[in-house]
């Protein structure tokens, strides 16, 4: 395992390892221990399937089942992220996996419509944009920066504050989308979540947590003024990269 710091306070990149063979326990903390201090990993030239890339998961705790399954491909638990279908047929633009891909544009925070979120996402890009081409990009905030960086004035007015997480709420942002089933409805109920968040594993830091494709308000703020508060770093990952 080779690791490349690509910031001093955000990301590594990691070459000669296969994440489709069976880690070792100490490869897993080191790799945990990365994802405290550095907060995301780009593992670069894999090879991965459906079930290679579910089994590397587990190995970062229990997979989540996506609350809609005709909007993944093959397993329940990977959502496909692409204007292709799982059979290799280009989507039309108003295809509902297609409207769906348009909320992912919007900044979030994976399952935070989930009342006990997810610790971790892994994104495996099989099909890129080239570098050239406009879009394509995945970026990353670390909110923990975010927070330490702004004024005390402004960290006192959001600590009290929570934000409504509704995995419903998509369909108040994209109406082109068929309304989900009583079952979905009731499995996601809206959840609450404060603004901002104490992590007892980093000794106690706080960091600001909230998403703008799954809910249309925060309590007491404009959502827009929630948006000014974050810091963004672009990353543009290739074919056969994984990011955790």
């Amino acid at each position: 395992m080779e690791i490349t710091v690509l910031s001093d306070n955000f990301g590594v990149e990691i070459t000669k390892f296969d994440c489709s063979q069976n880690i070792q326990l100490n490869d897993i903390k080191t790799l945990k221990d990365l994802i405290q201090s550095k907060h995301f990993i780009c593992f670069k030239n894999q090879n991965l399937d459906g079930n290679s890339l579910a089994n590397f998961t587990k190995n970062f705790g229990d997979l989540e089942a996506y609350p809609e399954k005709d909007k993944t491909k093959g397993k329940i638990e990977i959502f496909n992220v692409s204007n292709v279908s799982e059979k290799g047929e280009h989507l039309s633009p108003d295809d509902q996996r297609v409207i769906l891909q348009k909320n992912n544009s919007r900044w979030h925070t994976d399952s935070s419509y989930r009342y006990f979120p997810a610790s971790f996402s892994i994104l495996y890009g099989q099909e890129t944009l080239p570098n050239e081409a406009a879009g394509g990009q995945t970026e990353f905030s670390n909110m923990l920066m975010a927070y330490e960086d702004l004024p005390e004035d402004k960290k006192e007015l959001l600590e009290p504050l929570h934000q409504v997480h509704s995995y419903n709420d998509i369909r108040r942002l994209e109406p082109g989308l068929p309304e989900l089933t009583y079952e979905e409805k009731s499995n996601f109920p809206p959840v609450t979540h404060p603004v901002v968040r104490v992590h007892p594993d980093r000794n106690y830091k706080k960091s600001l947590y909230f998403t703008s494709n799954t809910s249309l308000e925060i309590g007491g703020m404009s959502l827009e003024e929630g948006k000014k508060t974050t810091q963004l770093a672009s990353t543009i990952y290739k074919p056969g990269s994984v990011l955790l």
